[in-house]
């Protein structure tokens, strides 16, 4: 499966908790849309990705997990856009101008939108495709055991076969590039978040 993260709640809009989607691509390609989205769908079967999971997390809590076949992403991706469309005809997506899957320059995937009354009928169409599937809604079976065994599986080493932990030293020469600790740790900020 391809995994692809959607917008990150960081507290940068009070806003943000209202709606979750995620970019297909960055850019389209020459081309348009239906070329962009032909190109995704080849890609992917290229390298034997049959669904991706579209995810939004909150901190460390999952808030959806949206398995859809890889045939389906431009269907839905169609369909998220002619409802958006739709709603923005009957003028009833409040002061949101944009269409939803016409983000910008990228295609885009709506997983929940409650900014407008209405809005979050785009993101349903996603939900109510067949095949779509809310993986953090799966509840766990209650009643069967589990157990790892994967330990189990794997014959004892014999830690006396390889040797001694020692050797003679060697005198290595190596290049490093030096980080600036100011971007390093505006990095790990930053996934942090």
């Amino acid at each position: 499966m391809r995994v692809r993260l959607c917008w990150r709640r960081g507290g940068r809009n009070p806003n943000e908790k209202n709606y979750a989607a995620a970019q297909l691509i960055a850019r389209l390609r020459p081309g348009g849309w239906d070329t962009t989205l032909e190109y995704l769908a080849e890609r992917d079967r290229q390298h034997g990705i049959t669904h991706n999971l579209l995810l939004q997390r909150d901190g460390d809590e999952i808030i959806y997990a949206a398995l859809l076949p890889v045939e389906a992403v431009s269907s839905i991706w169609h369909r998220q856009r002619d409802v958006s469309n739709e709603l923005q005809r009957r003028g009833s997506m409040g002061r949101i101008r944009k269409n939803h899957a016409e983000n910008g320059s990228s295609p885009t995937l709506w997983l929940q939108d409650d900014r407008a009354p209405d809005a979050h009928k785009v993101s349903d169409a996603l939900w109510q495709w067949p095949g779509v599937i809310d993986l953090a809604e799966i509840a766990p079976q209650v009643g069967r055991e589990y157990f790892d065994d994967t330990f189990d599986d794997c014959p004892s080493p014999d830690y006396s076969t390889p040797g001694r932990d020692e050797g003679s030293r060697l005198s290595v020469v190596r290049s490093e590039v030096r980080r600036d600790p100011h971007m390093r740790q505006a990095v790990l900020e930053r996934t942090s978040a």
